[in-house]
Formats: structure tokens, C-alpha cells, sequence
């Protein structure tokens, strides 16, 4: 959100002009501003309200002196800074100032030319190295070197955003107090910034340093991910890859300094930075026998370089888009149009069946296979399966299409197979490689080939992709492209169709679906027992059944379990099956911690997975890595735009943050893309609610959901998402709920439905009906628990149960088990929701008034809590029962 800019020119009058706004991102907002009493442009930044307050003034003030006090040619500086107080006008604020002026980041010059020349490599990494020991002598680590931080000016590095730095040594009052904003970028960390160690030294700004010149000489960083522990597993899965493998022509000696930077101890690095810029003398950069043109000179320092460097103007850009959990404070944007890695984006439209139509999974088939080959290819972005495949036999041009996928290629085909009358057939397929600013073909070639090369045919579109993308194969993205998951053709004709039912049975919930999907892998697996892929999908299909019906979950886990097993037993390194694995962690253990682990595996193999990158967010989520967990849906969304679920996640995940603005902009968009799935709907009416208490514009929402859906089906689908039936949004309802019956529930949610007319008949005051419908609700859950003891929506289902029949030492009982479970699983979010929002609703169920108002005190105290807000309590009847309390009403004001 944009910073006030009435409030801040009224405290900056005389000052500072400020002319307009250059663009907001995560934590800042950047103005054009005329400082008067100089005469000069400036770039004034202003903090977000909620940054400024988790940083305070005095930590905004101390990290200020720490950069500004940094003077040296090869780091920006800092002008001024201030705080506003906060006022009737707006809160308060915190803002700096920096020189305006244009330049390119180091990120764009990559952008557009991937691989520098080894000269102008070694001469910008050494002006990096020189510019840290400089620092690091004034006890201050970057902790965020990267090439969007580095700044090119004529023929000069500028070293950025030294904001984020922490003092060393000292502790106290001289040491940057921690604010739980994660600083650094994943592929730049250093292995002991990533494994979360708070005491980093200097020798981690040198593994930075080490990688962004890596990803200068080669084109690629040494290690990629998605997430730190990504990046984590893949570079303790081996040595930093061979920089001469890839481009020959970099010196030897070039390649070991690299390789010294990059030792994952930090002890067997260079000393200092200096060491660093030593080591990297231009004479290196020459072939072995050839004279060096210079020698290296002293390493600049303040006394005697500040003069010539004063006379220089400093190019500075700025960022208009932080990334959370990147730069805390200085930082500025490139000017490319393309992704923020500066990857070409290409879709992979659905290829055309030109067989029968029953026929129609092998071309899917086919499709989802190559989309899976492209996106081992670093520097390419390949949009998710969801976003693509709503354009199958579209009518839309190639431009068209690429403009609202935001993509710059896309890949299109045609698929025939012909089996043959001995049982080998052939396939032929006709991919076309478009360029979506011009409409026309870049590359397109026909393959036919036996089915038994059908894996050597996708692999061999991808290599052809990325040739005519001038994308370099790096030796883990060929590895990648040359597996062939199975030797079987029969074997892989069944895992196609298995995959086309479970991908049926996911997207429009049929169970029945998903039973064929696991008739087709066991055959598949008959056939070719090795056949890994076939095992980690198998174990996925086991799991979704588990969680249908909780009479079968332990025989199904079980089979999940063993099915994961068998899977990474034959491919260790199977991004399917780390994911089955995390699933189950996560759904049937409920441990966080180990599953992310598992995500993080997966990860290493394909950081671009849109679906795995949700399934991270919602992990950082409720292990309370909230900003982290936004950053990962981002991402996901980025590399998925049209998927409604996707875009339903990131509303919610924002809606968590209280970031309500937002995330009702967030779930606009979802309900635009599937304006018949109904979750959207009620999230956005609940987030007008915690947010403004707007009880009419929640009826609003609802209403338009009641419309496209209808009503009978409407309320059906409320008692499933387990919607508050006491609130404002459902007073309409009663008649239709009476309406309903059992058929067509699952077990888990006829719980909410009696649930939900438990609630009703207390509402109106038939105390009998309540009774009677919340013994209904407890017959239920009580036979569910029986087979899952340890279900957390169960012993939550539970709890509100009890309390409704007025069981309090039942309640007790259950739900100080369901604090257990969540503790124990790391889901930290959840446990500070439940510990205080959760009782103050049992307090007031069982009629202890003063407790619930003491749990809602806790409650809105709690940063993590998103479901309890004053604007809510204002206007839910459920809390009305508490209006006229002294207490209650105080903290309504």
C-alpha cells in the first residue's frame, strides 16, 4: 500500500518537494522527492506502516547510522532519514533518502546477456570483494549479496542495501535486534545462513559473493531452490558443479577461487574479502603464458579514494517491488520486462489429439511429460498444468494467449499414436515452438518414432527448446532429461490413464475417479515393478482415499506408506515421491518440520512445481513462517495465474496476515476465474468482516454465491466448508438447512451438519432441538475417533462439541490433547489461534463469560491471530451475548 503522501509532505515541508510516487512493493513505498535545501533529486523511500512498526524508530534509527556511515566508492550512501509520529493524519512513519539517478543492475545486464565476459566478471566481483572489506572492517555484514543488489554504473559496481546488515561482535545494544523478517535470498546464502545460525561472519558474505560470480561465468547459480532447504539438500548432495564443464574457456586458476569461495565451511574459505579481491587480478583472467596488461593495486580505503569517487555522480535504482523476506531496507528494481529471475516464460499448451478421441489421455499424457522435461531447464519458467491447459483447442491468437498467461514462448503440438497389430506402436508428434510477440513459429520440428522412444522423443523437444531459447544444458538438466521412467510401453499406456483419472477425480471430487487411477498404477506396476514414478503416484492416490473415509485411513496410510517407500527405494532422487512422502508427513503424521524437509528435496529437482510451491506456503504457514509462506505463494502463482485454487491460497495466506486490502483484491480475482466454486465467496465475505466489520457487503458476497450456485446446493456447501452459522451471513438459511438431509454427506461432514443445527436451534432459543442435534454431532465424531484418535479436526469437532452439551471436563480433556497434537507436529500458527481464540468461544459456549473475554484479550493481542478482530466482534451475534459487559466493551474501544 502506498504511504500517505499528504501526511508526509506536511512533516517534510521546506524539506523536501515531493513530486511523485515511483512504485511500491512488499515493505516500502519510493517517491521522486526535490531536496530543497541542495537543490537535487533524491529518492525518498517510506516505510509500510506495519514494517515500520515491527522495526520501531530505534531500530530504523540504528540500522540508518550503520549504513549511512558506510563511505566508499563501491557502496551506495545514504542522504538523511526521519520519523513521523503518528497523528489523526495517519501512524507513524520512517523514511530515508538516497541519490536518483538511473542505472542497470547486475541482474539486468544477466538478463540480457546470461554470461559476462570473464574480464568484466572478475573486475565487478573484485570491486564487490573490495567494497565488503571494507565493511566487514566496520564490523558490518551484508548478509544479501545478489545481483539485484549490485549496481552498474559506466565502468563500476555499486554494492546496495546495506540496510539489512547487523553489527558484529558487541551484543547488546550494538548488535541489530532480530525483528523475524528473514534476511538473504535462498540461492545466494551461505550454508550457515540458510540453516538459520544467528551468528553469521563476514565469510558469509563470501559464499554470497562466490555464487552471483558463478552465475556470471556460467549463467546459472551453483545451487538453485526454491526455499533455503532446497537449496540446502541439492549442494550436500555434491561438489559445486565444474565451472569449466560448462564454458572452457575460464581459467583454472579462475575456477578454483570460485570453488575456495564456495566451500561450504566457512573456515576453508578466503579470510577476509580482501583475500578475495587479492586472488581475483586481472592478470587471471588471461590465458596460462600470456603477460597481464596490469597489476592488481592496494584495495581502496576511505583516506585515500573518497575524492576522486566524491567527483563521481552514484546511479542509483530502486526497488519498487521488495521481495519479502529479502532486503529489509535499501534495495532497488531492475528495469527488464521479464520475471523477477530474469527467466524466459513459456506456456505448454495442451497438445492436439489427432487419434481417436479415447485417445485424448496420451496426448495429455505426452504433454505433461515434456512441461515436466522443460522445467529441469534453468533460466526458463514453464507455467503450471492448471494455467495452460484452459486453452485447449482455443481460438485465441498466439499473442492473445500469451499476453494473459504473461509469457513470452509457447509450446504447442499435435500427438498421434498408432498402435501396431503386434502390440508396438509408433507415435508422432508435431511440437511448434511460437514466439508470442510476433506470432510466428521459432522453431518447429516432427518426430515419429517407435513408443518404445517415446521418453527419448520428450527429451529431445525440451533439448530442442532450449537451443532455440539459447538456453545452456547444464550436466544435471541433461541427466534430467534422459531418464526414462519405465522400459515397459504397456506399463507407461496404463500410468498415463492412471494419472488422467486422478487428475478427473482431484478436479471435480470423485472418489470413484480416483479408484480407476489405482487400478491403473497397480497394473502399470505389475507390469514393470521398478517403475517408480508409477509407486510415488500410487502412494499419493492411496492418501487422498485415506482422507475420504477415516473407517479405511489406517490400512490406506499404511499403503501410502509403503508405496513411498518403494518409490525413492528405487529413485533416491524422485521429486514425486519426496512429495508423497511430505503429503503424508503432513496430513497422517501431522510433523511440519520433517515434511518440509521432504518439499525441500523435491524442490532441488523442480523449484518451478506450482502445486509443490503451495503446498510449501501452507507448511510455513502453520509452522508461523508467515511472510516466507507468502513469498512461496507468490511464486506459485506467478508460475500459475489462472488457477483459481492457487489464487484462492494467496487470498487466504494474505488474509491471515490481516493484509485485508489485499487479499479481498486476491479473492476478486479467484472468484472471476471460477466463479462456481464457492470457498472464494466465503473467505472474501469473512475478510470484509475481520476487516471492517461490513456486514452488508458480506451479505453481498454471499449473495452472489447463493445466485450462481444455488440456494439448496448453496447452504449444502456452506455446512461442508464448516461456515460460521451463527454469524451475520447466515440468517437467511435456517429454512433451507431444515430442508436438508444426510444423503450426499461424508461422515466428517455431517459433523458440521448437526453442528451447524445445533447452533441454529440455540440461536432461536430451542434448547431441545440443540441438545439433540449436538448428541447427533457427538455419535459422529466420537465413532470417527475411534479410527483416527488423534485427528486434529476431529478432536476440535470435539471440543465444540462437548462444550454445546456442557462438558467441561470433557472439553478440557480434548482439547488440551489437540494443543498436544499441534505442538508436537510444529504447527505454531494453529497453536496460538487455538490456545486463546478457541477457548474464548468454548468460555462462551459454556457460559463463563468473564473467561472468554479474558481468552479474546489474549486473542487480539496475538500477531498471529487473523479470526478474532474487534470490527468481528462489533457485529457477530455470537459475541453479542456479551454486550453490556463493562469488560467486553472496553475492548471494543
Amino acid at each position: 500500500m502506498s504511504a500517505p503522501i499528504a501526511q508526509l509532505q506536511n512533516a517534510l515541508t521546506g524539506r523536501y518537494q515531493i513530486e511523485r510516487e515511483l512504485g511500491h512493493g512488499g515493505m516500502a513505498t519510493v517517491f521522486l522527492a526535490r531536496d530543497l535545501k541542495h537543490d537535487r533529486s533524491v529518492a525518498l523511500k517510506v516505510l509500510h506502516a506495519e514494517v515500520a512498526a515491527t522495526l520501531g524508530s530505534e531500530r530504523f534509527e540504528r540500522e540508518i547510522k550503520t549504513a549511512a556511515r558506510l563511505q566508499h566508492p563501491h557502496i551506495l550512501s545514504v542522504h538523511d532519514s526521519g520519523a513521523i509520529p503518528a497523528s489523526e493524519v495517519g501512524p507513524a512513519l520512517l523514511w530515508f533518502t538516497m541519490p536518483f539517478v538511473e542505472g542497470e543492475t547486475l541482474r539486468d545486464r544477466l538478463t540480457r546477456e546470461r554470461q559476462l565476459p570473464v574480464e568484466d566478471a572478475v573486475r565487478i566481483a573484485r570491486e564487490i570483494a573490495e567494497a565488503l572489506h571494507y565493511a566487514h572492517r566496520h564490523d558490518v555484514v551484508h548478509r544479501d549479496i545478489k545481483p539485484e543488489n549490485i549496481l552498474l554504473t559506466a565502468d563500476h559496481a555499486l554494492v546496495a542495501d546495506f540496510g539489512i546488515a547487523r553489527a558484529l561482535g558487541g551484543g547488546g545494544e550494538h548488535r541489530l535486534t532480530e525483528t523475524g523478517l528473514a534476511v538473504g535470498t535462498p540461492a545466494y546464502m551461505s550454508p550457515e545462513q540458510a540453516s538459520g545460525e544467528r551468528e553469521v561472519d563476514a565469510r558469509s558474505d563470501l559464499y554470497s559473493l562466490g555464487c552471483v560470480l558463478y552465475e556470471m561465468l556460467t549463467g546459472e547459480v551453483p545451487f538453485s531452490g526454491a526455499t533455503p532447504q532446497a537449496i540446502m539438500a541439492k549442494r550436500f548432495t555434491g561438489d559445486v558443479p565444474a565451472i569449466r564443464r560448462v564454458r572452457p574457456s575460464v581459467p583454472e586458476g579462475l575456477e578454483q577461487t570460485v570453488q575456495r569461495a564456495l566451500a561450504s565451511v566457512p573456515a576453508d574459505r578466503f579470510a577476509t574479502a580482501g583475500d578475495l579481491a587479492r586472488a581475483l587480478a586481472p592478470g587471471m583472467t588471461t590465458s596460462p603464458g600470456v603477460t597481464p596488461v596490469s597489476v592488481p593495486g592496494p584495495i581502496p580505503t576511505l583516506g585515500r579514494t573518497a575524492a576522486p569517487f566524491a567527483r563521481r555522480p552514484l546511479f542509483t535504482v530502486l526497488l519498487l517491488g521488495v521481495a519479502l523476506g529479502g532486503g529489509l531496507l535499501f534495495a532497488w528494481s531492475r528495469r527488464s520486462s521479464g520475471g523477477e529471475s530474469g527467466a524466459r516464460r513459456i506456456a505448454v499448451l495442451p497438445f492436439d489429439n489427432l487419434g481417436p478421441a479415447d485417445q485424448e489421455y496420451f496426448a495429455d499424457g505426452i504433454t505433461d511429460e515434456v512441461r515436466g522435461k522443460l522445467t529441469a531447464l534453468h533460466g526458463l519458467e514453464v507455467l503450471a498444468r492448471g494455467s495452460s491447459s484452459q486453452y485447449r483447442r482455443s481460438t485465441k491468437t498466439p499473442r492473445q494467449i500469451g499476453q494473459e498467461l504473461g509469457v513470452q514462448y509457447l509450446l504447442t503440438g499435435t500427438v498421434r499414436w498408432e498402435p501396431g497389430p503386434d502390440g508396438r506402436g509408433r507415435v508422432k508428434v508435431s511440437p511448434e515452438l511460437i514466439q508470442v510477440s510476433t506470432g510466428s513459429a521459432k522453431w518447429q520440428e516432427p518426430f515419429d518414432a517407435p513408443l518404445t522412444d517415446v521418453f527419448q522423443v520428450q527429451a529431445d523437444i525440451a533439448g530442442r527448446v532450449a537451443n532455440a531459447l539459447n538456453l545452456a544444458l547444464g550436466e544435471g538438466a541433461r541427466e534430467q532429461l534422459a531418464e526414462q521412467p519405465t522400459s515397459s510401453e504397456e506399463a507407461y499406456n496404463y500410468y498415463l490413464r492412471g494419472r488422467s483419472y486422478e487428475e478427473r477425480a482431484r478436479l471435480n471430487v470423485e472418489p470413484q475417479s480416483m479408484n480407476i487411477a489405482e487400478d491403473m498404477y497397480r497394473k502399470a506396476i505389475g507390469l514393470d515393478s521398478s517403475f517408480a514414478l508409477a509407486w510415488a503416484r500410487l502412494s499419493g492416490v492411496e492418501l487422498y482415499l485415506a482422507g475420504r473415509d477415516a473407517t479405511t485411513a489406517a490400512e490406506r496410510g499404511k499403503r501410502a506408506r509403503q508405496a513411498v517407500a518403494r518409490a525413492l527405494a528405487l529413485r533416491p532422487t524422485l521429486a514425486e515421491g519426496h512429495v508423497a512422502r511430505g503429503n503424508i508427513l503432513s496430513e497422517i503424521d501431522h510433523d511440519r518440520a520433517s515434511a518440509m524437509k521432504e518439499y525441500s528435496a523435491a524442490l532441488v529437482r523442480e523449484p518451478n512445481n506450482a502445486e509443490l510451491l503451495v503446498a510449501v506456503a501452507w507448511n510455513q504457514a502453520w509452522r508461523g513462517q508467515a511472510d516466507s509462506a507468502v513469498a512461496s505463494i507468490q511464486r506459485a502463482v506467478t508460475l500459475d495465474p489462472r488457477s483459481a485454487e492457487g489464487m484462492l491460497d494467496y487470498g487466504d495466506l494474505l488474509y491471515w496476515r490481516r493484509r485485508y486490502a489485499a487479499a479481498d483484491t486476491i479473492f476478486d480475482r479467484a472468484i472471476a476465474l471460477a466463479p462456481d466454486q464457492y470457498h472464494a465467496y466465503f473467505d472474501k465475505a469473512n475478510n470484509l468482516i475481520d476487516w471492517k466489520g461490513d456486514v452488508e457487503g458480506a451479505r453481498r458476497v454471499m449473495r452472489e454465491a447463493e445466485t450462481r450456485i444455488g440456494p439448496v446446493e448453496f447452504v449444502k456447501k456452506m455446512c461442508v466448508a464448516c461456515f460460521d452459522w451463527t454469524g451475520p451471513l447466515a440468517a437467511n438459511y435456517e429454512r433451507i438447512l431444515d430442508q436438508l438431509d444426510l444423503s450426499g454427506f461424508s461422515a466428517r461432514d455431517s459433523i458440521n451438519y448437526f453442528i451447524a443445527r445445533a447452533q441454529r436451534a440455540t440461536a432461536r432459543g430451542d434448547h431441545g432441538a440443540a441438545r439433540t442435534n449436538w448428541e447427533s454431532a457427538r455419535g459422529v465424531a466420537e465413532h470417527q475417533r475411534k479410527a483416527r484418535p488423534d485427528s486434529r479436526r476431529i478432536l476440535d469437532d470435539l471440543a465444540d462439541i462437548y462444550a454445546g452439551l456442557g462438558r467441561r471436563e470433557d472439553v478440557v480433556r480434548v482439547h488440551a490433547r489437540f494443543a498436544e497434537v499441534l505442538r508436537a507436529s510444529g504447527d505454531t500458527t494453529q497453536l496460538h489461534n487455538d490456545l486463546a481464540a478457541h477457548w474464548a468461544v468454548l468460555h462462551l459456549v459454556l457460559n463463563e463469560p468473564d473467561a472468554a473475554i479474558d481468552s479474546l484479550r489474549s486473542a487480539l493481542a496475538d500477531t498471529l491471530q487473523w479470526w478474532v478482530t474487534v470490527p468481528r466482534l462489533r457485529v457477530d451475534p455470537f459475541w453479542g451475548r456479551l454486550k453490556g459487559n463493562p469488560r467486553f466493551e472496553a475492548l471494543l474501544r
